[in-house]
């Protein structure tokens, strides 16, 4: 109510749910909406992290839950890849009224990386970098997706090596 032009965005949801419904964002959203604060926000900021996984994995990501209905079932566990779990994200907010969605974090730490790398026989940060085009380039051709930013979880700032600490990439 103060500045019209400020963006209130939703603090963001973490994409990796365990087994209840307590804790299943596509469940905390509807509440919000339920509860009469969907219009208080302007964005919704989701960090889909997917561990050393890579983007195009397939994993579990907590029970599901049903937009028409409101209904979590914690009995039925959804299996998604990255660009899967934001479409179905996307499928969510437009149903309850639309808004864009910000990933304020996604990343992989290059420690969790280094198996990877071992396969390939390169560095982790070489790794890392593919996950980054891998994963950006699909998230901001997604609609509804207007801001992804790079975060890179554990790794020590005061290492030099540690160069993507927070970058944003966007549609503005």
């Amino acid at each position: 109510a103060h500045n019209s032009s400020d963006v209130v965005i939703l603090g963001g949801l973490v994409g990796y749910i365990d087994d209840t419904c307590a804790h299943n964002p596509f469940d905390f959203l509807y509440q919000l909406h339920e509860a009469g604060a969907w219009d208080t926000l302007d964005a919704v900021a989701f960090h889909p992290y997917w561990g050393s996984n890579q983007p195009e994995t397939i994993l579990p990501r907590g029970p599901e839950h049903n937009p028409a209905s409101g209904v979590c079932y914690p009995n039925s566990e959804v299996q998604y890849k990255l660009v899967e779990e934001i479409q179905a994200l996307h499928a969510l907010i437009n149903d309850l009224s639309p808004k864009p969605i910000w990933i304020t974090e996604i990343g992989w730490s290059k420690s969790s990386l280094a198996e990877w790398a071992g396969y390939r026989g390169t560095e982790p940060d070489q790794v890392q970098a593919d996950y980054l085009v891998r994963s950006y380039v699909p998230l901001l051709a997604e609609p509804g997706v207007e801001t992804v930013m790079w975060y890179t979880q554990v790794d020590d700032p005061g290492d030099p090596s540690g160069e993507f600490r927070l970058n944003a990439l966007g549609r503005q």
